[in-house]
């Protein structure tokens, strides 16, 4: 049996657990830095497993978001196969066991006990590659929160919308409304405003507003950018509905579909799948979505699936959505099952390489 380290992932400093083989731990749990000194110590460790093992280590942790960024990039630099789990999958271990132990030791233990439970396919080369688009779309979708939160706060304070995004929005529109809010002052009784505060708050906000539209536009630059590296990313985006920034979304979310050798696997992946009560006689007729996941890759489809249904742009999915409505379901159940047939299209379309046809 390879030998393996199982490395829980935290903020500033992780702990690991190497085995030689199942069931024979090398050595005790030891915990090291992010930083060159901490990654040095890895090293050392990995060597002296491969030392005592005769073989080259793998490593398995938990998928923690950006605190696993510099360990993922110390492993890339020196080439080690390593995988990265769901945390539910841990977790669903975690609970099996009788007793109840949450410490970073143990579950670093956990992690290289659950390596010779499960098989687990290792992370590919270009899952970096993915990875750094999906930092780069969250990114995005935080300052777009952000930008819209400053918007709102412009617009109570002026009490009229000007400084909306130029997306979507044509020049004469924008003319259209600066002209109506000169011609408003003009009418205005008042040379000086009696609230001053008022002035300077919106000097802060619209200086506030241009600076997130700047970010935003240099970051969506990037984002595609990266995304036309990837093949997939011009595919899927034949499926009526999804451009540019969903697809880089539903992509970087995704990952490597290779993880999913079924599309429900998928679907439970996206949080859209029912969940299930059951107890003795009683059964569950209404279930809501487990919501687990990844909660970008849920918000992406159902905007994949509107964009889809606006002006019939996709004729299969509109039908799919009048039959499920036909049937008595309410507007935001068919609208989940839209998002599940999605999500079925786009697994095929990632396997097979080959875009979507609507007929």
């Amino acid at each position: 049996m390879n030998p393996v380290v199982g490395l829980d992932i935290s903020k500033e400093e992780s702990h690991g657990q190497a085995f030689l083989a199942r069931g024979k731990p090398f050595r005790g749990t030891f915990h090291f830095e992010h930083t060159r000194d901490g990654l040095a110590n890895l090293h050392q460790v990995l060597k002296d497993v491969e030392t005592a093992s005769k073989l080259r280590p793998l490593l398995i942790l938990e998928a923690t978001g950006h605190y696993q960024s510099p360990v993922v990039q110390f492993l890339e630099e020196h080439h080690y196969i390593y995988i990265i789990i769901n945390p539910l999958i841990s977790n669903r271990l975690r609970k099996s066991q009788l007793r109840k132990v949450k410490t970073d030791a143990a579950d670093a233990y956990l992690l290289g006990e659950l390596y010779y439970k499960e098989e687990f396919e290792p992370f590919k080369k270009r899952g970096v590659q993915l990875l750094n688009l999906r930092y780069l779309t969250r990114q995005y979708d935080s300052l777009s929160k952000m930008c819209v939160q400053t918007k709102l706060q412009f617009q109570a304070v002026l009490d009229q919308e000007l400084l909306s995004s130029k997306r979507g929005r044509s020049e004469d529109w924008i003319n259209q409304r600066i002209q109506r809010l000169l011609d408003a002052a003009k009418q205005n009784p008042f040379q000086q405003t009696m609230y001053a505060s008022h002035l300077i708050n919106l000097k802060v906000l619209i200086t506030l507003i241009l600076q997130y539209q700047e970010h935003l536009t240099e970051l969506e630059q990037n984002i595609d950018a990266l995304a036309e590296e990837i093949e997939e990313y011009e595919l899927i985006q034949s499926i009526p509905g999804i451009g540019h920034k969903i697809a880089a979304t539903i992509l970087s979310e995704i990952g490597e579909v290779d993880r999913f050798d079924h599309p429900k696997k998928l679907v439970a992946f996206a949080g859209i799948d029912p969940s299930v009560f059951a107890s003795g006689k009683f059964t569950a007729t209404r279930n809501r979505i487990t919501k687990r996941g990844s909660r970008q890759l849920r918000y992406a489809l159902v905007m994949a699936v509107q964009c889809g249904l606006i002006r019939s742009r996709n004729t299969r999915l509109e039908e799919f959505y009048e039959r499920k409505r036909s049937e008595g379901k309410p507007h935001k159940v068919a609208l989940v099952a839209c998002a599940k047939k999605l999500v079925h299209w786009l697994h095929a379309i990632l396997k097979s390489k080959k875009a979507f046809r609507l007929a």
